[in-house]
Order: C-alpha cells, then sequence, then structure tokens
C-alpha cells in the first residue's frame, strides 16, 4: 500500500518559565476525514475472499469477545493491532476499609500497540499543511 505524509499545523504557544514571558511553536496533526467503518471494511475485502458483511460480522464478534474478556479483567492479545488492558482508575484513600468500590472512578482500557505497528511509527514521514 502506498504511504503518503501526515500533514500538521504549526501553532504559536506562549509559555511562563521563571517569570518570562518565551514564544515557542509546536507542530500539531491535522486530521483528514475520519474514516468510516464501512470503508474499512469494503477495502478489507478487496483483499480477502470475505464480503464486507462478513468483515463486518467477524470484527464486531471480536469487539464482543474483547468487551467480555476485558470485563474478566484479563488482557488481550490482538496481533498486529497490539494488546488491549483492562484497568481501573481509583482515588486515593486514608485507610484499607475505604479502599472499596466507591473508590473507583471508573473502569478503562490501555492499548499497547504491537512491535510491528511501532515499527511503522517510525517509517511515517510528516509534512507541513502549508
Amino acid at each position: 500500500m502506498k504511504r503518503t505524509s501526515i500533514k500538521y499545523l504549526k501553532f504559536k504557544r506562549t509559555l511562563y518559565s521563571h517569570g518570562k514571558k518565551i514564544e515557542k511553536f509546536v507542530a500539531k496533526i491535522h486530521y483528514e476525514n475520519q474514516i468510516p467503518f464501512s470503508k474499512l471494511s469494503r477495502r478489507v475485502m478487496d483483499f480477502c475472499t470475505m464480503t464486507d458483511n462478513e468483515v463486518f460480522l467477524a470484527v464486531g464478534e471480536i469487539e464482543r469477545q474483547l468487551e467480555y474478556y476485558l470485563g474478566l479483567g484479563c488482557p488481550v492479545d490482538c496481533g498486529k493491532l497490539g494488546k488491549f488492558f483492562p484497568a481501573i482508575r481509583a482515588k486515593s484513600v486514608d485507610t484499607e476499609k475505604e479502599c472499596n468500590n466507591a473508590s473507583i472512578k471508573k473502569f478503562d482500557i490501555i492499548w499497547k500497540p504491537s512491535k510491528e505497528l511501532k515499527s511503522f511509527c517510525k517509517e511515517v514521514k510528516f509534512d507541513p499543511l502549508y
């Protein structure tokens, strides 16, 4: 697949260091249009023998199984996509007795990309939008 560069914008930021005002520039990604799942499934269909509906159903089942295992507290290895880990966000409390369901703020999911996906990140090129 042909890869192109990621476009970015340049933003001026004002920082304060030791009481002094400093102006710096920072690059931020310019997001292109979000790709809908239907388009993604059609592209997958072009590279395999599955129809777009079969791709949609297969990925939907993977999503359901991810929810099931993450809901049990199990990390899930999704191959080249990476690993998904269940996590919780909780507030610190003073006593062990206070460390209960009420101290848990929310359930979260941590995603760690695979080595293959991380190596792809090293190959990405960048160009300013203008």
